[in-house]
């Protein structure tokens, strides 16, 4: 199983953090193992913790880190013997594939340009209103993810047999965590060496739910038209529809992007900030930034400035991403 070869290598690297990330995808399913990985990471995370703090010295670091790699080879052995072997696809067909489901993947190509970012309207956090240049011209995916791309990709369902979802290849990829999402980018970035793939920044998603407008949504200030362009409470789990939609059923923006106002929640590329007041002292949250509102949340949470926040390690059934493609 190439795969666990890879993460036993990441393991005798070091690289132990990317190795836990790696082997959450490969055990999602499994109660026993997924259990036994998150005493792992949780130990890991508390060693961790302990250094930046100065807490032990070198030799008790080193021999708690060898308890924590032994732990991991351990549990890996135990996922290679309990896995199913369905698959028998040689790994060429299997790159092939994933191949073509890349070159499938549909772009908006964005313009550089100047817009205002933030609401007065809303949130603290989104104050106050401010301009931003957008420096380079981009492409954005039309579409977040969905469950055909990541199971094609990732080579596993993290939604798999878990609550409000609906299983489909048009349905977003939900329960991605920020740490396996850019986990996916790095794997297409391997794959196709053509393009760059990376998280849009969170100014990046905001010009592009905007769309060029400078109203609350993309379509205006008419929270009834919303339904037109986004799932949300009232549309979505108000409705009785208790899952996250397919993705570009409803009407794209001006721009040609789809589900940017609810569906699901977007992952960006930045840490959260509470203020775009620039004066402000800030207090260091650990928190990687949500945006564009869910299925099961009201038409507030929609708007294009609406921020939310998250550890990057948290994920449910209402948390997805997008990409975008850098343009040399």
């Amino acid at each position: 199983m190439d795969k666990i070869n890879e993460i036993e290598n990441l393991i005798g690297k070091d690289y132990v953090r990317e190795a836990i990330s790696e082997l959450k995808l490969l055990v999602v399913q499994d109660k026993i193992l997924n259990d036994t990985l998150t005493i792992i990471e949780g130990s890991f995370n508390q060693l961790s913790n302990e250094v930046m703090r100065g807490q032990l010295d070198n030799a008790e670091k080193n021999i708690q880190l060898v308890r924590v790699r032994s732990s991991l080879i351990s549990l890996c052995g135990d996922v290679r013997r309990e896995r199913p072997l369905w698959d028998t696809r040689t790994d060429e067909e299997k790159r092939d594939e994933q191949r073509l489901v890349i070159s499938k993947m549909r772009f908006a190509t964005i313009n550089s340009g100047t817009f205002l970012m933030g609401s007065e309207k809303g949130l603290d956090n989104e104050k106050p209103c401010h301009e931003v240049k957008i420096e380079k011209k981009f492409q954005i995916g039309v579409t977040p993810i969905t469950q055909k791309q990541w199971k094609v990709i990732m080579d596993s369902e993290p939604w798999k047999g878990l609550s409000k979802i609906k299983e489909g290849d048009n349905y977003p990829a939900t329960y991605i965590d920020w740490n396996g999402a850019n986990t996916f980018i790095k794997r297409i970035n391997a794959i196709d060496a053509k393009n760059t793939y990376r998280f849009p920044t969170e100014a990046e998603w905001e010009y592009c739910c905007r769309a060029g407008s400078t109203t609350e949504f993309c379509f205006g200030d008419d929270e009834r038209q919303l339904k037109i362009y986004g799932w949300y409470d009232e549309n979505g789990e108000k409705a009785g529809l208790n899952y996250a939609q397919e993705v570009g059923l409803l009407e794209s923006n001006f721009w040609g992007i789809y589900d940017m106002h609810g569906n699901i929640w977007e992952w960006v590329n930045d840490w959260y900030i509470d203020s775009y007041e620039p004066s402000k002292k800030y207090d260091f949250i650990d928190d990687r930034v949500l945006r564009g509102g869910g299925w099961d949340y009201s038409v507030f949470g929609a708007r294009s400035s609406f921020r939310y926040h998250s550890k990057p390690s948290r994920t449910n059934h209402v948390i997805g991403f997008r990409v975008v493609n850098e343009l040399l």
